[in-house]
């Protein structure tokens, strides 16, 4: 209490955490959208992640509980690398995020040996069912239905990245924290996935001709050639934004 020219000044103080989030519903923002697009891109909780083959594939439900403060509270702590004055950029938080997710929350492995057993490189031991002074919790990436849970484990552990997550599993955790923080946001699943080793837009295939029937046959490629994998499925996120500068490069 302040006491000035005879009248007593009462300054009352309140910690609280105050968190400015991009917004969709502003005419000025780079991410604004329609509202329908805002209903399913940034309020819907839960949503459909497409796994399989091209010709056999079916969906799992996903739920982001992208309003729950303790999901957002990590999506903001996944901006800590940021300047604060490149924060308000959505390409630029967009783009450090996909990096953020797979350095601080989720551990990739794709196949190679156990799940639920062993300790990779820079991660931790793995437990089956519980946590120890030596041991932590590992899953299978087919075992994640939602973000709460693993970003649980991820708190719960220290904020270690949790073991395992697989692409759909990334595309899931980072619609997430693109909701949480106001970005538009949606996982994109497609199929026969090709991985273009030699960057030259097509995938390679090879096959031998039978001279006597002239029928073609698949063959493995020249040693000297390389391989073009091909994904039964892949998944990854889509975030909704403006790009003016870039608009402005290409003068659009």
């Amino acid at each position: 209490m302040n006491v000035t020219e005879g009248v007593e000044i009462v300054t009352y103080e309140r910690s609280l955490v105050l968190v400015i989030l991009f917004n969709p519903y502003g005419k000025g923002d780079a991410v604004r959208q329609s509202r329908s697009n805002v209903a399913e891109y940034v309020e819907s909780d839960e949503g459909l992640i497409w796994q399989g083959m091209s010709d056999s594939n079916t969906a799992h439900t996903w739920v982001f509980s992208q309003l729950s403060f303790p999901n957002l509270a990590i999506a903001v702590d996944s901006l800590r690398r940021m300047d604060v004055t490149d924060r308000g950029d959505a390409a630029l938080v967009s783009r450090h995020l996909t990096y953020a997710v797979g350095e601080d929350i989720c551990y990739g492995k794709w196949g190679e040996g156990s799940y639920t057993t062993g300790k990779p490189v820079g991660g931790y031991q793995c437990s089956k069912t519980k946590r120890t002074k030596t041991h932590n919790v590992c899953r299978e990436p087919g075992h994640w239905s939602g973000t709460t849970e693993l970003f649980n484990l991820h708190r719960s552990i220290g904020g270690k990245k949790v073991q395992y997550c697989q692409c759909f599993v990334y595309a899931g955790v980072l619609t997430t924290v693109g909701r949480s923080l106001g970005i538009p946001a949606r996982p994109v699943t497609n199929f026969q996935s090709a991985h273009d080793t030699h960057a030259d837009r097509s995938i390679a295939k090879y096959y031998d001709l039978n001279p006597s029937d002239g029928v073609m046959l698949p063959t493995e490629a020249p040693a000297d050639a390389g391989h073009d994998s091909i994904w039964s499925f892949h998944v990854w996120t889509e975030f909704f934004l403006r790009r003016p500068v870039l608009n402005k490069a290409l003068k659009c």
